[in-house]
């Protein structure tokens, strides 16, 4: 399990940037925002299609590094799962301080 997670974590490390444009656009929304109920339903969206975005681009670009995976016996499937997790748990602890600490 200790592998999963490593492995998920490099696979998120080439996913990070294009993520983090969008996770900073998302809480840049949300902290600027009129009303907080928009920000609460809209920056998940935001994120959503920035993480869908940064998959596109990694299939359309990176099939060299599937056999490295599924060599090591595990699906990307799962890696990709993995990796959103990671992902979405780093933008909701974001996303929730940004909300407390607005004006």
């Amino acid at each position: 399990m200790q592998r999963y997670f490593q492995l998920c974590f490099f696979l998120y490390a080439r996913l990070w940037p294009l993520n983090a444009v969008f996770s900073l656009q998302a809480l840049f929304f949300a902290s600027t925002a009129e009303y907080i109920l928009s920000a609460v339903m809209l920056a998940p969206i935001i994120k959503l299609g920035g993480y869908l975005g940064s998959l596109a681009i990694h299939y359309l670009f990176s099939s060299r590094t599937y056999p490295f995976y599924r060599n090591l016996g595990y699906s990307m499937r799962h890696l990709f799962a993995g990796s959103f997790f990671i992902d979405t748990a780093i933008f909701l602890l974001l996303f929730l301080i940004v909300l407390i600490c607005r004006p």
